[in-house]
């Protein structure tokens, strides 16, 4: 239980209920599930990043063919 008090609930969670055999299982398993966590939270900022860069040039088109309109 102390080995994994830094970790999020989630991560604690899952780490607890799979019971690893070992201190040092629990140790891979919490790492493994942790650079998991980050990677996928990087893969979100990337997305919103791809998302907000579309939006930006869709939106400056439409403002420049609405000022050659005038």
């Amino acid at each position: 239980e102390q080995y994994i008090q830094g970790l999020t609930k989630s991560i604690r969670g899952d780490v607890t209920s799979l019971q690893p055999a070992t201190i040092n299982d629990a140790v891979r398993l919490g790492y493994q599930l942790a650079g998991q966590l980050i990677q996928d939270k990087a893969d979100e900022a990337t997305e919103a990043e791809k998302r907000k860069g579309k939006s930006d040039r869709g939106g400056r088109g439409d403002n420049r063919r609405e000022h050659n309109r005038r």
